[in-house]
């Protein structure tokens, strides 16, 4: 199902969004919601680098954090348990009609389900780094979304003018799993020596187009996210084409290791 952004007039004016989860997604989608009128406050223990707006509000604590949020992204993809423990605290927080608009690459909303009071307010979100460059966002239901919940979040993505993708509620969702199997091969090839990293990257961008070659977009992606969706897609589907390459996991034990290299 696809749904076209229109032009609307601003709704996010006195509304509150909420933001948690892994610290390179958090910061994508504060930059993006802070462009709204929206008051966006940022949930993590850390100050994520984010444009000095007025409306971004950085807390350690939730209990700061005013309980009439409109929508809370929970964006966590490399720790589900950490995840769980995220949503179990919104629930806790927020009203019962507040939407939970959650990262669903690594752990399905079928899955998070499970763990929450109110199941019918969650929505799946294909959020990974550097895709929110795209004009399209990825959403998926649970077995218990309601549709007002699934039209809710199209309000809000419309707002931002982002055009909307409902996807089956799959690990991995669509375009991720793609650009990380995409991701993964290059690492495998790397480790076998068929070619150089910056032969692959000049391969892949004139051959297929792409605005990055595999290497540089894991690169930019960071390689931990990409190993993170890659497990879950191995575990998920017990699939030996979605096993991990060891380069892969190298690569994404630390900046370190990778900036060496890959230089």
């Amino acid at each position: 199902m696809g749904m076209t952004a229109k032009k609307r007039r601003s709704r996010s004016a006195g509304k509150i969004f909420l933001i948690c989860g892994d610290e390179k997604l958090i910061q994508e989608y504060g930059t993006l919601l802070s462009q709204t009128d929206a008051d966006i406050y940022i949930w993590h223990k850390r100050k994520p680098e984010l444009p000095k707006r007025k409306n971004l509000i950085h807390t350690r604590t939730l209990s700061r954090v005013p309980k009439k949020i409109i929508s809370a992204f929970e964006l966590s993809n490399l720790s589900n348990e950490q995840k769980i423990k995220n949503i179990s605290s919104i629930e806790k927080h927020c009203p019962k009609e507040s939407l939970i608009i959650s990262s669903s690459i690594t752990q399905t909303v079928t899955v998070q389900t499970a763990h929450m009071q109110h199941p019918h307010r969650i929505i799946g979100l294909g959020a990974f780094p550097t895709l929110l460059q795209n004009e399209m966002v990825e959403l998926s239901r649970g077995p218990l979304t309601q549709n007002e919940a699934l039209k809710a979040a199209g309000d809000i993505f419309f707002d931002l003018k982002k055009e909307i993708s409902l996807v089956d509620d799959r690990v991995g969702m669509v375009m991720p799993r793609i650009l990380c199997c995409l991701i993964n091969e290059a690492t495998f090839a790397l480790q076998e020596e068929v070619a150089s990293t910056e032969d692959i990257d000049t391969a892949m961008k004139l051959g297929t187009n792409y605005p990055r070659g595999p290497v540089e977009w894991g690169e930019k992606i960071g390689f931990e996210h990409v190993l993170a969706t890659m497990d879950a897609l191995n575990f998920d589907t017990g699939e030996e084409r979605y096993r991990p390459s060891p380069l892969l996991r190298k690569l994404a034990a630390g900046a370190d290791f990778a900036s060496r290299f890959l230089t």
